[in-house]
């Protein structure tokens, strides 16, 4: 009996370390599901990042594109603004000692301002002599120096009813001499294609009337706007940028 206890101890011995195994086993397979899900965790959060990292690239190169447009919106504007500045001062030098004359700085550019006194007679188109010879020496002479410049001429009134000519009211009568501002400017050299004309009548008062049919010798006036024809305006460069 002795030697059937001694001879089952191997097998015995032999299931215990067969069950211990099989529960290795078992834990070491949890420990690999755990270990997988884990895996797959990370593996999501790390294509989330890299999603992350992608649009984030994506935002900075916008940035960096944004950057650039400032950049060369703030040079534009930089050289607009150095332009519109030395037009304005050689501008104020041309009209400096001449009399019924100056020179404005609006949003949309220069103008040089001419008071109907010095230009026509009353009621009447045609320029005087003077006026030629003021023409001659300012505008005409500015235009000349700068071949790539347009010239707007605007004709404006004050609102005194038309009675002794034959013009039919102030919007004729102010179209009528910016025409003949041009006609002369055009027979001075300066092409017909780098000018044009508006009739403005009264309705761009210097001076606001007592009313709106009162003598207001300071509303009668040509304006001539100096318009860049290269180079765009300030107003232009931003509209754009928008």
């Amino acid at each position: 009996m002795i030697l059937a206890v001694v001879a089952g101890l191997p097998l015995l011995f032999g299931c215990a370390d067969t069950d211990k195994l099989r529960r290795e086993k078992s834990l070491l397979e949890n420990q690999l599901q755990v270990c997988d899900k884990e895996r797959s965790r990370l593996s999501e959060r790390c294509g989330l990042l890299e999603a992350q990292v992608g649009t984030l690239e994506a935002e900075l190169k916008k940035s960096k594109a944004k950057e650039r447009d400032l950049n060369e919106l703030l040079a534009k504007l930089q050289q607009a603004q150095q332009e519109r500045e030395s037009q304005l001062k050689e501008l104020q030098a041309l009209v400096r000692d001449m009399g019924g004359m100056s020179v404005e700085s609006r949003p949309e550019g220069d103008y040089i301002v001419i008071e109907n006194a010095i230009l026509f007679a009353a009621g009447k188109t045609e320029l005087s002599d003077p006026a030629r010879k003021t023409l001659d020496s300012t505008v005409i002479a500015y235009l000349k120096k700068h071949p790539d410049q347009l010239a707007r001429i605007d004709g404006h009134t004050d609102g005194v009813p038309i009675q002794h000519s034959n013009w039919q009211d102030n919007y004729h009568l102010g179209a009528m001499r910016a025409l003949s501002v041009m006609k002369y400017l055009a027979s001075k050299g300066i092409p017909a294609e780098r000018m044009y004309i508006v009739g403005f009548g009264p309705n761009r008062p210097l001076v606001k009337p007592a009313k709106p049919t009162a003598d207001t010798p300071k509303n009668r006036r040509v304006e001539i706007l100096i318009v860049p024809k290269a180079h765009k305006s300030i107003e232009q460069i931003l509209d754009e940028f928008k």
